[in-house]
């Protein structure tokens, strides 16, 4: 299992039993680590929104939604 992986599952597994802090935490070593995790990004954000860290929350969906339009231009171009 890769480290990434293994750093999401964990962070789900305490976003689950609402221990958004230590979700955050995980979830930060893989954006650190893999910036173009939209998915890492997505859960961050929400771990921030949880937490009332509205500003934070904002800068982490935004990171996501631009990898999605990335995506989105890199599908449409064939790449």
């Amino acid at each position: 299992m890769s480290t990434t992986k293994l750093l999401m599952e964990v962070a789900a597994d305490a976003r689950s039993k609402g221990n958004f802090p230590k979700a955050q935490e995980y979830l930060l070593r893989v954006v650190r680590t893999n910036p173009n995790n939209k998915q890492a990004w997505e859960e961050l954000g929400q771990c921030y929104l949880e937490t009332g860290s509205l500003e934070n929350s904002l800068e982490a969906y935004r990171r996501a939604v631009a990898l999605t339009k990335g995506s989105d231009e890199d599908s449409a171009s064939g790449k």
